[in-house]
């Protein structure tokens, strides 16, 4: 026979900038899905290419593997070699310049529109998703 443990109590102070957070975790797929299937790449590929606008807008307008492994920090270099592949394929990415054995690459205007629609998609989808369950943000 198991022992009957004592309820606790829980804190449900709730913290507006932490809700957000589980907002964009929580409904990740379903905020994603028109850039998805507008552009047809995958969510790796679009986490990818927010990263690289990230480190466009902050860091520099061009970049190595290197620098968008680092500054992702999420996959590994055979990971990253296979989305910039992907990506330059498609017309996202595209060789800037080479020096010696390093290859600096540029993002095209269509890449700043998928993240422009990404972010078009989690507005959409979280209103929709605090609407439903009458959160008021």
């Amino acid at each position: 026979m198991t022992k009957a443990v004592k309820s606790q109590i829980i804190d449900v102070s709730l913290d507006y900038d932490q809700i957000r957070l589980q907002l964009i975790y929580h409904n990740l797929y379903r905020q994603l899905r028109f850039a998805r299937n507008k552009y047809k790449l995958s969510i790796n590929e679009l986490l990818i290419i927010s990263g690289i606008r990230l480190y466009t807008s902050l860091i520099s307008q061009e970049f190595t593997k290197g620098s968008i492994m680092k500054f992702v920090s999420y996959y590994n270099a055979r990971r990253i070699a296979y989305y910039f592949k992907s990506l330059e394929e498609k017309g996202y990415l595209y060789v800037h310049r080479t020096t010696g054995d390093r290859v600096y690459y540029r993002i095209n205007i269509n890449t700043v529109e998928i993240v422009r629609d990404m972010f078009e998609g989690l507005e959409r989808t979280n209103r929709r998703f605090c609407e439903k369950y009458n959160v008021c943000l």
